[in-house]
């Protein structure tokens, strides 16, 4: 019998060791000068060991192969399990005996032979990221375990599929760690709309088939592991935002006090439950080269009158005080948008102060002459007023 003998490591129960890399089988053999009864014999394992890799190479008993008694040969004991990775090789003792009980010990040296095996993937991965992260975000490392030693930086990895067109929002790197993708919108209202909780992605980390080109064929077919990622996507935070970033409105500057100004300014939240709180900003500014104080005009003897305007809850804005404002005029008021988790957002809006709307009355007519010493006697004819429409 050779004195090397090679066997695949995905041999199974029964299979015989190879005596070359062409896969023919090694039979047990001996030479007894005795013919006859004496001359015939029988092979039998003394004992068996494998080299450990992970246990510094140290070779240890085991119980891996077995002599077929029909046609002498070394044979795999059981399924699953030779593993190139763990043990390499064997040393296997075999004691041959004849009729005599005159007997012969050799040994035969068993090499592994590594055959591509897939990589390892975890079944299920669940993560959670936070909307509106921005292309290049970490998701999750989905970094497969390689098996072949060959495969160790030969992995290729791919994202099959995705639920609600989730492939297109994630990518997958060299490394198989899952990214945010390009102008990828992860909107947690938008997927809350849809009854959406997470996204459902089916990952493949594929080898190259190089573990095994030695044997070539099926031993070396690259071969892919899939893996399911589940992406949560969290809720975080927004502002209001103004439906438009700046009003304009008018007002007469005789306008009685409450009246309203304009149409509602309005500002949306997307987060669920919030509500938004609207106030007009008095902080000072700088506005073409001059301080600004919003809501407020001048008054007489260099006074000045403040909260000139007011807003309700529903952005609604209306005068609150009359006879301030002045025609010809503009004031530029900041509008707060402030929702239930304190995060604001500014808005402006612009009055312009037109003339009245109630205009002084006109009289027609207004020359007329008299005789002297005239005493209740009519003056021409009535006097005539005109009063200009609102």
């Amino acid at each position: 019998v050779p004195s090397e003998t090679f066997v695949p490591e995905n041999a199974e129960a029964n299979d015989v060791v190879w005596k070359s890399l062409s896969g023919s089988a090694a039979s047990l053999l001996a030479n007894d000068i005795d013919s006859g009864k004496w001359g015939q014999f029988t092979f039998a394992i003394v004992s068996q060991k494998g080299r450990y890799v992970a246990r510094d190479n140290v070779w240890e008993d085991v119980d891996a192969f077995r002599i077929d008694s029909t046609s002498s040969s070394l044979c795999i004991a059981s399924s699953n399990s030779l593993d190139f990775e763990a043990v390499p090789e064997y040393k296997v003792e075999v004691r041959v005996l004849d009729a005599g009980n005159m007997f012969d010990v050799f040994e035969v040296g068993v090499n592994v032979l590594d055959v591509n095996e897939p990589p390892e993937m975890p079944d299920v991965v669940y993560t959670h990221i936070l909307e509106n992260s921005v292309e290049g975000s970490i998701v999750a490392d989905f970094g497969a375990d390689y098996v072949d030693i060959d495969d160790q930086k030969s992995i290729d990895y791919s994202i099959l599929r995705g639920s609600h067109g989730s492939k297109e929002k994630f990518m997958i790197e060299d490394t198989g760690l899952v990214v945010v993708g390009k102008n990828a919108l992860l909107d947690y209202e938008d997927m809350k709309k849809s009854d959406i909780e997470c996204f459902a992605l089916v990952l493949e980390a594929r080898d190259r088939g190089i573990a095994g080109r030695q044997l070539g064929g099926s031993f070396s077919r690259p071969l892919a592991a899939t893996g399911e990622m589940r992406a949560c996507i969290d809720d975080v935070p927004e502002p209001p935002a103004f439906v438009q970033a700046e009003y304009v409105f008018t007002i007469p500057d005789d306008a009685p006090e409450n009246t309203n100004v304009g149409v509602p300014v309005v500002a949306l939240d997307q987060d669920f439950g919030d509500s938004v709180q609207y106030s007009i900003d008095t902080s000072a500014f700088d506005f073409e080269n001059s301080t600004v104080y919003p809501n407020s005009v001048s008054g007489p003897n260099g006074t000045s009158v403040g909260d000139v305007f007011g807003i309700d809850e529903k952005g609604q804005l209306f005068l609150r005080v009359q006879g301030v404002i002045e025609e010809g005029t503009t004031m530029l008021l900041p509008i707060e948008a402030k929702d239930s988790s304190n995060l604001k957002t500014i808005g402006t809006v612009s009055i312009k102060i037109m003339p009245p709307a109630n205009k002084a009355p006109v009289i027609e007519d207004t020359q007329r002459w008299a005789y002297e010493n005239s005493i209740n006697t009519p003056l021409g004819v009535p006097l005539t007023c005109i009063d200009p429409p609102l």
